[in-house]
């Protein structure tokens, strides 16, 4: 029999499911509290997913999407507003990325320590 590879455990739910890698533990080592990361398309899909994880795990995350929707999946991300900030932009766009996204971020949490 063979056993599937699942690199966060025994459970086959994996972040869905409440588990997480070492590095996204909220807590774990400290590294990642107060730190700041840009997701982009993060209305739905792998990014919301990604911007998810991250602000479980102590990031404040600036999320940007071309769709309307970047706003309903802050309030999902994170209800209580604090750790996440929705913007619409368009990454097709270089206004909307320099004048949008970086300064956006920049004014926000003064950094940025990763961006997707």
């Amino acid at each position: 029999m063979t056993r599937a590879f699942r690199p966060w455990g025994g459970s086959p739910q994996g972040i869905q499911g409440g588990l997480h890698p070492p590095w996204a533990r909220r807590g774990g080592y400290g590294m990642s509290e107060g730190k700041c990361a840009v997701v982009t398309a993060a209305s739905s899909g792998i990014g919301k997913g990604i911007a998810r994880v991250l602000v479980s795990s102590g990031y404040r995350v600036l999320i940007a999407s071309s769709s309307d929707r970047i706003y309903s999946a802050a309030r999902e991300i994170d209800p209580s507003g604090r750790d996440v900030m929705p913007l619409r932009a368009d990454l097709r766009k270089r206004e909307d990325v320099r004048g949008g996204i970086v300064a956006k971020a920049a004014q926000w949490s003064g950094h940025v320590d990763a961006w997707w």
